[in-house]
Protein backbone atom coordinates (compact mmCIF):
# COMPACT_ATOMS: atom_id res chain seq x y z
CA UNK A 1 0.00 0.00 0.00
CA UNK A 2 1.51 3.12 -1.07
CA UNK A 3 1.14 7.10 -0.31
CA UNK A 4 2.29 9.19 -2.27
CA UNK A 5 3.02 12.90 -1.41
CA UNK A 6 3.81 15.99 -3.24
CA UNK A 7 6.06 19.22 -3.24
CA UNK A 8 4.38 22.16 -2.20
CA UNK A 9 2.45 24.10 -5.52
CA UNK A 10 0.76 22.44 -8.20
CA UNK A 11 1.06 18.92 -7.29
CA UNK A 12 -0.65 16.08 -8.85
CA UNK A 13 -2.49 18.08 -10.93
CA UNK A 14 0.81 19.06 -12.79
CA UNK A 15 1.39 17.89 -16.24
CA UNK A 16 5.24 17.36 -16.57
CA UNK A 17 7.49 17.57 -19.61
CA UNK A 18 6.83 15.23 -22.37
CA UNK A 19 3.67 13.91 -20.47
CA UNK A 20 0.17 14.24 -21.36
CA UNK A 21 -1.79 13.23 -18.14
CA UNK A 22 -1.14 15.13 -14.76
CA UNK A 23 1.51 13.44 -12.69
CA UNK A 24 -0.92 11.74 -9.90
CA UNK A 25 -2.78 9.29 -12.34
CA UNK A 26 0.42 8.50 -13.71
CA UNK A 27 1.61 7.67 -10.01
CA UNK A 28 -1.75 5.80 -9.48
CA UNK A 29 -1.03 3.78 -12.55
CA UNK A 30 2.51 2.98 -11.69
CA UNK A 31 2.00 2.02 -8.11
CA UNK A 32 -1.70 -0.35 -9.62
CA UNK A 33 0.96 -1.84 -12.30
CA UNK A 34 4.01 -2.52 -9.60
CA UNK A 35 1.60 -4.68 -7.72
CA UNK A 36 0.76 -2.00 -4.65
CA UNK A 37 -2.54 -0.28 -3.94
CA UNK A 38 -2.49 3.48 -3.41
CA UNK A 39 -3.57 4.92 -0.13
CA UNK A 40 -6.12 7.46 0.62
CA UNK A 41 -4.32 8.03 3.85
CA UNK A 42 -0.80 7.99 5.00
CA UNK A 43 -1.67 6.15 8.03
CA UNK A 44 -2.53 3.31 5.86
CA UNK A 45 0.70 3.25 3.97
CA UNK A 46 3.63 0.23 3.86
CA UNK A 47 5.81 2.68 1.45
CA UNK A 48 5.66 6.13 0.74
CA UNK A 49 6.38 7.75 -2.99
CA UNK A 50 7.92 11.61 -2.82
CA UNK A 51 6.99 13.13 -5.92
CA UNK A 52 9.04 16.23 -6.13
CA UNK A 53 7.31 18.38 -8.70
CA UNK A 54 6.99 22.00 -9.40
CA UNK A 55 4.75 24.44 -11.32
CA UNK A 56 7.29 24.60 -13.99
CA UNK A 57 7.68 20.68 -14.45
CA UNK A 58 6.04 21.15 -17.94
CA UNK A 59 8.51 22.92 -19.75
CA UNK A 60 11.91 22.67 -17.46
CA UNK A 61 14.98 20.52 -18.63
CA UNK A 62 17.86 19.98 -16.58
CA UNK A 63 19.74 22.31 -18.24
CA UNK A 64 17.70 25.15 -17.29
CA UNK A 65 18.91 27.83 -15.69
CA UNK A 66 16.13 27.30 -12.81
CA UNK A 67 17.94 23.88 -12.09
CA UNK A 68 21.02 26.24 -11.00
CA UNK A 69 19.90 27.62 -7.71
CA UNK A 70 20.38 27.29 -3.83
CA UNK A 71 16.87 25.04 -2.55
CA UNK A 72 14.23 27.00 -1.33
CA UNK A 73 11.17 26.50 0.78
CA UNK A 74 9.55 23.88 -2.03
CA UNK A 75 12.73 21.48 -1.57
CA UNK A 76 13.42 22.19 2.29
CA UNK A 77 9.56 21.51 2.90
CA UNK A 78 9.99 18.67 0.66
CA UNK A 79 13.06 16.90 2.50
CA UNK A 80 11.34 17.56 5.61
CA UNK A 81 9.03 15.94 5.33
CA UNK A 82 10.65 12.89 3.80
CA UNK A 83 13.00 12.78 6.92
CA UNK A 84 10.20 12.75 9.26
CA UNK A 85 8.61 9.90 7.65
CA UNK A 86 12.49 7.62 7.71
CA UNK A 87 12.72 8.89 11.42
CA UNK A 88 9.57 7.05 12.27
CA UNK A 89 11.18 4.18 10.33
CA UNK A 90 8.63 3.97 7.22
CA UNK A 91 10.49 3.68 3.53
CA UNK A 92 10.46 6.39 1.02
CA UNK A 93 11.15 6.59 -2.48
CA UNK A 94 12.12 9.91 -4.17
CA UNK A 95 10.60 10.41 -7.57
CA UNK A 96 12.71 13.47 -8.61
CA UNK A 97 10.38 14.94 -11.59
CA UNK A 98 10.92 18.33 -10.98
CA UNK A 99 12.59 18.39 -14.72
CA UNK A 100 13.16 16.79 -17.41
CA UNK A 101 16.41 14.46 -18.31
CA UNK A 102 17.87 14.65 -14.63
CA UNK A 103 17.38 15.86 -11.35
CA UNK A 104 17.04 18.75 -9.38
CA UNK A 105 19.96 19.72 -8.27
CA UNK A 106 18.50 21.69 -5.40
CA UNK A 107 16.50 18.69 -4.76
CA UNK A 108 19.54 16.82 -4.14
CA UNK A 109 21.98 19.13 -2.48
CA UNK A 110 19.21 19.50 0.24
CA UNK A 111 18.54 15.71 0.41
CA UNK A 112 22.18 15.60 1.27
CA UNK A 113 22.22 19.16 3.68
CA UNK A 114 19.94 16.91 6.25
CA UNK A 115 20.69 14.03 8.47
CA UNK A 116 18.45 11.36 9.63
CA UNK A 117 18.97 8.50 12.70
CA UNK A 118 16.29 6.08 10.85
CA UNK A 119 15.34 2.99 13.29
CA UNK A 120 17.15 -0.08 12.96
CA UNK A 121 14.17 -1.87 12.01
CA UNK A 122 13.87 0.73 8.94
CA UNK A 123 17.40 0.55 8.31
CA UNK A 124 18.47 -0.50 4.61
CA UNK A 125 21.85 0.40 4.34
CA UNK A 126 24.99 -0.43 6.53
CA UNK A 127 26.13 2.36 8.09
CA UNK A 128 28.14 2.65 11.29
CA UNK A 129 27.06 6.07 12.80
CA UNK A 130 23.85 6.49 13.90
CA UNK A 131 22.76 9.17 11.32
CA UNK A 132 23.60 9.54 7.80
CA UNK A 133 21.87 12.00 4.79
CA UNK A 134 18.49 12.08 3.65
CA UNK A 135 19.81 10.96 0.67
CA UNK A 136 21.21 7.70 1.40
CA UNK A 137 18.35 6.75 3.68
CA UNK A 138 15.77 6.03 0.80
CA UNK A 139 14.63 3.16 -0.40
CA UNK A 140 15.13 4.62 -4.02
CA UNK A 141 15.92 7.57 -5.89
CA UNK A 142 14.91 8.38 -9.88
CA UNK A 143 15.16 11.45 -11.57
CA UNK A 144 16.38 10.67 -15.04
CA UNK A 145 14.42 11.08 -18.72
CA UNK A 146 10.94 11.88 -18.20
CA UNK A 147 8.19 12.20 -15.26
CA UNK A 148 6.91 8.44 -15.90
CA UNK A 149 10.26 6.93 -16.62
CA UNK A 150 12.41 8.55 -13.39
CA UNK A 151 8.99 7.90 -11.05
CA UNK A 152 8.21 4.38 -12.49
CA UNK A 153 11.77 3.01 -12.19
CA UNK A 154 12.09 5.03 -8.51
CA UNK A 155 9.20 3.37 -7.22
CA UNK A 156 9.77 -0.56 -8.33
CA UNK A 157 13.15 -0.06 -6.51
CA UNK A 158 12.16 1.23 -3.71
CA UNK A 159 9.66 -1.41 -3.15
CA UNK A 160 12.16 -4.14 -3.97
CA UNK A 161 14.66 -2.70 -1.61
CA UNK A 162 13.98 -4.98 1.29
CA UNK A 163 14.84 -7.74 -0.37
CA UNK A 164 18.50 -6.42 -1.82
CA UNK A 165 21.72 -6.64 0.50
CA UNK A 166 22.33 -3.35 1.72
CA UNK A 167 25.49 -3.28 -0.02
CA UNK A 168 23.80 -3.44 -2.95
CA UNK A 169 21.19 -0.93 -2.35
CA UNK A 170 23.48 1.60 -1.47
CA UNK A 171 25.48 0.49 -4.87
CA UNK A 172 22.07 1.18 -6.90
CA UNK A 173 21.47 4.66 -4.71
CA UNK A 174 24.76 5.85 -5.92
CA UNK A 175 24.18 4.66 -9.44
CA UNK A 176 20.93 7.19 -9.46
CA UNK A 177 22.68 9.83 -8.01
CA UNK A 178 25.85 9.58 -10.08
CA UNK A 179 23.87 9.59 -13.31
CA UNK A 180 20.78 11.34 -12.95
CA UNK A 181 22.62 14.45 -10.89
CA UNK A 182 25.80 14.40 -11.94
CA UNK A 183 25.66 13.56 -15.51
CA UNK A 184 22.42 14.05 -16.62
CA UNK A 185 21.72 17.37 -14.93
CA UNK A 186 25.38 19.38 -14.73
CA UNK A 187 28.44 16.74 -16.58
CA UNK A 188 25.99 16.36 -20.45
CA UNK A 189 26.06 20.24 -20.66
CA UNK A 190 29.62 20.96 -19.61
CA UNK A 191 30.64 18.79 -22.42
CA UNK A 192 28.64 19.91 -24.56
CA UNK A 193 29.70 23.27 -24.19
CA UNK A 194 33.57 22.46 -23.78
CA UNK A 195 33.96 19.46 -26.26
CA UNK A 196 31.08 19.43 -28.89
CA UNK A 197 29.73 22.36 -29.71
CA UNK A 198 33.06 24.87 -29.87
CA UNK A 199 34.37 22.19 -32.57
CA UNK A 200 31.16 21.73 -34.76
CA UNK A 201 31.47 17.67 -33.27
CA UNK A 202 29.04 14.76 -33.21
CA UNK A 203 27.25 14.09 -30.20
CA UNK A 204 25.77 10.77 -31.61
CA UNK A 205 27.12 7.79 -34.08
CA UNK A 206 30.30 8.31 -32.50
CA UNK A 207 33.99 7.08 -33.92
CA UNK A 208 36.00 4.88 -31.42
CA UNK A 209 38.23 8.35 -31.06
CA UNK A 210 36.06 10.70 -30.03
CA UNK A 211 33.96 8.50 -27.80
CA UNK A 212 37.18 7.94 -26.04
CA UNK A 213 38.17 11.51 -26.09
CA UNK A 214 34.04 11.97 -24.59
CA UNK A 215 34.28 9.25 -21.77
CA UNK A 216 37.73 10.67 -20.90
CA UNK A 217 35.84 14.62 -20.33
CA UNK A 218 33.29 13.19 -18.31
CA UNK A 219 35.36 10.98 -15.98
CA UNK A 220 37.71 14.64 -15.06
CA UNK A 221 34.01 16.04 -15.02
CA UNK A 222 31.96 13.76 -12.66
CA UNK A 223 34.32 14.03 -9.23
CA UNK A 224 34.08 18.28 -9.28
CA UNK A 225 30.45 18.01 -10.56
CA UNK A 226 29.21 15.80 -7.54
CA UNK A 227 31.84 16.24 -4.72
CA UNK A 228 30.01 18.75 -2.80
CA UNK A 229 27.27 16.15 -1.91
CA UNK A 230 28.54 12.96 -2.53
CA UNK A 231 32.60 13.44 -1.31
CA UNK A 232 35.05 11.13 -3.52
CA UNK A 233 32.17 8.68 -4.81
CA UNK A 234 32.72 9.42 -8.13
CA UNK A 235 36.05 8.02 -8.29
CA UNK A 236 35.05 4.47 -7.37
CA UNK A 237 32.93 4.21 -10.65
CA UNK A 238 33.95 4.20 -14.69
CA UNK A 239 31.70 5.79 -17.35
CA UNK A 240 31.20 5.06 -20.46
CA UNK A 241 28.85 5.61 -23.63
CA UNK A 242 26.57 2.34 -24.49
CA UNK A 243 24.59 3.74 -27.15
CA UNK A 244 27.86 5.89 -28.92
CA UNK A 245 26.09 9.25 -27.88
CA UNK A 246 26.20 11.69 -25.27
CA UNK A 247 22.48 11.65 -23.86
CA UNK A 248 23.03 8.64 -21.62
CA UNK A 249 25.95 7.06 -19.97
CA UNK A 250 26.49 3.73 -18.15
CA UNK A 251 27.81 4.05 -14.25
CA UNK A 252 29.61 0.64 -13.24
CA UNK A 253 31.99 0.35 -10.19
CA UNK A 254 35.26 -0.43 -10.71
CA UNK A 255 36.31 -3.65 -11.00
CA UNK A 256 33.24 -4.52 -11.70
CA UNK A 257 32.85 -7.59 -14.74
CA UNK A 258 31.43 -5.97 -17.92
CA UNK A 259 27.63 -7.32 -18.68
Amino acid sequence: IVYPFYADGTGASTICQYEDDPIGRSVREHILAAGGYPAQLPENADHYLGVFVTPDSGSADSTSASNFVAAGPREVNFVARAKDLLAQGRPVTVADVAFGNGSSNPLVYQLFAQQVAVPAEGQLTARLDSEQPVGWALSAYGGWNTASNAMGFALAQGLLAPQMPPAAHKDLLARRYLEDFGYQSNVRMQVYQQLVWPQGRANSGLTTELEQEYTEGITQRMLPATQPVLGDLATQYTYTLPWHRLFEVQVEKKGEAKK
